[in-house]
């Protein structure tokens, strides 16, 4: 039998450099089942309205009134006796008195003997079976009862209504939305079940839809921060940056201890390239103690794009710390990152913590990984010998690494091997995804002081540009040409 459950409302890292959660997901946290308001209202839709609901005999309110008597201390027998009175179409009840009924004592004398009853009204039956069933969490009994009641009276308000909150408490969005919906047009109208359809459509990335079913959600119900979060994020994932920020600004205003808010915020100054609002954001997190080890790489990634390496590299040490069990691709990339940059020092120095904190545990991958950004970093320290030494074992390695065979091949050329440049330059135009860059690159070497073979040199700038062809290499091959024919006149 399915049991309730809710997707948990931790918010995950969507785009490289940003830290949130996608639009479509669930913007109900566990609390707000549990929330008393909430509860308060669900015990309260057994009532009846006869507009909107299956009007009772005084025989059916006997029988529910009996019934009602024992929910609190016995729900497993009242939901058998409620099934029982639906096979059979009557029940034993012991009569009370009901509000407005006839007071005739001759007629109170026989209100205390059990008598049989009449019991026809399915659709409240349903309906109530389908609350007890929810109590006891038994999520398929109380969907089964609820379309049940729907069935026997299609225009049941609050059978749509709980039909359509268990479906999300359930997860089950999809189904969710259309009794939901039904309820709305029934008549149903508070900000609760806006909020439950607006994460409907935000589950179904109906994002305009979500919008304004979550606008309707904060009239009505002003103090539940779940559908002001909704409606930011349906703002948000129609590239509304502005609005989504003020939101979420207001929802920090109110309450600055949910980290949630502070990323969400982030999100939208990265979107609308405010790089260094989004890390100030990320440092309150960071304060806060419950920075994730993604926040903190993502805050080092803006520091290093603003060209504050040192203060990236603390970023990225403290990523590494918060989560040195977890994926070390993580750092390296950030390594990678600084090296690209040109960011020696720093790229070094992360390099060594990530080989302290991962002692032997680096796989094969992880391992070329490094020992890449440690040749990059010999070249650009211009320790060249270390460089090529490092590039030689990873060729051993993996002799089809086209990016480690161009940067062997040119550092032969400039050391003057041209024998060995010219065989790994070979080597690398059989390379599909490296020739045109080949081609180039084995052109400069050929056209450079020490050689000057232009004619050789500008036969590999035409096949670079008939493959990959770049208004740059074409200004240098006719520079070229002019210089070759210079050369012979």
């Amino acid at each position: 039998m399915q049991r309730f459950f809710c997707h948990p409302l931790l918010f995950a890292l969507l785009l490289s450099n940003v830290v949130g959660a996608t639009a479509g997901d669930l913007v109900v946290p566990e609390s707000f089942w549990h929330d008393p308001k909430f509860l308060a209202e669900f015990a309260g839709s057994y009532g009846v309205n006869s507009a909107t609901e299956p009007s009772l005999t005084q025989d059916e309110q006997q029988f529910l009134m009996e019934v009602a008597t024992i929910i609190p201390t016995n729900q497993p027998l009242a939901i058998s006796r409620m099934n029982d009175a639906i096979q059979s179409g009557k029940a034993m009840v012991t009569p009370v008195e009901l509000p407005g009924a006839d007071t005739d004592k001759k007629k109170k004398k026989s209100a205390s003997e059990p008598r049989e009853v009449k019991v026809t009204n399915a659709a409240r039956l349903y309906y109530v079976l389908g609350n007890l069933h929810v109590q006891q969490g038994e999520t398929d009994d109380a969907i089964k009862n609820y379309q049940l009641a729907i069935d026997s009276f299609p225009a049941y308000l609050n059978a749509h209504k709980n039909l359509g909150i268990v479906f999300v408490r359930a997860g089950r969005l999809e189904d969710a939305e259309r009794p939901l919906l039904r309820a709305v047009e029934l008549g149903a109208a508070d900000g609760n079940l806006y909020g439950l359809l607006g994460s409907c459509y935000l589950n179904d990335k109906n994002f305009r839809s979500a919008e304004l079913a979550f606008n309707q959600a904060m009239v009505l119900a002003p103090d539940r921060k779940e559908w002001r979060l909704g409606a930011a994020r349906a703002l948000f994932a129609q590239s509304r940056y502005s609005e989504a920020a003020g939101l979420f600004g207001e929802m920090i205003e109110k309450d600055a201890s949910v980290p949630e808010y502070w990323l969400f915020q982030a999100n939208c100054f990265i979107a609308l390239n405010q790089p260094m609002k989004a890390a100030y954001n990320y440092e309150m997190v960071r304060e806060m103690g419950v920075a994730k080890s993604a926040t903190l790489s993502a805050l080092g990634d803006i520091y290093l794009s603003q060209n504050l390496p040192d203060v990236a590299l603390e970023a990225y040490l403290d990523a590494l710390k918060k989560d040195p069990e977890g994926d070390l691709n993580k750092a390296i990339r950030s390594a990678e990152v600084l090296a690209a940059r040109r960011a020696v020092d720093q790229s070094s120095k992360l390099l060594a913590e990530i080989r302290k904190i991962a002692g032997g545990s680096l796989d094969s991958n992880q391992s070329v990984r490094m020992l890449r950004i440690e040749s990059k970093l010999a070249l650009a320290d211009g320790d060249d010998a270390r460089a090529a030494g490092i590039m030689k074992d990873l060729l051993t390695q993996d002799p089809d690494d086209g990016e480690i065979t161009l940067l062997l091949a040119r550092y032969y050329g400039r050391v003057g091997k041209v024998a060995e440049a010219e065989m790994l330059f070979d080597s690398a135009i059989r390379m599909p995804k490296f020739e045109a860059e080949a081609h180039l690159r084995y052109a400069q070497m050929l056209a450079s002081p020490k050689l000057q073979k232009f004619d050789r040199a500008i036969e590999h700038l035409k096949r670079a540009q008939e493959i990959d062809k770049k208004e740059n290499v074409q200004r240098y091959l006719e520079a070229l040409e002019r210089r070759a024919k210079a050369s012979q006149g």
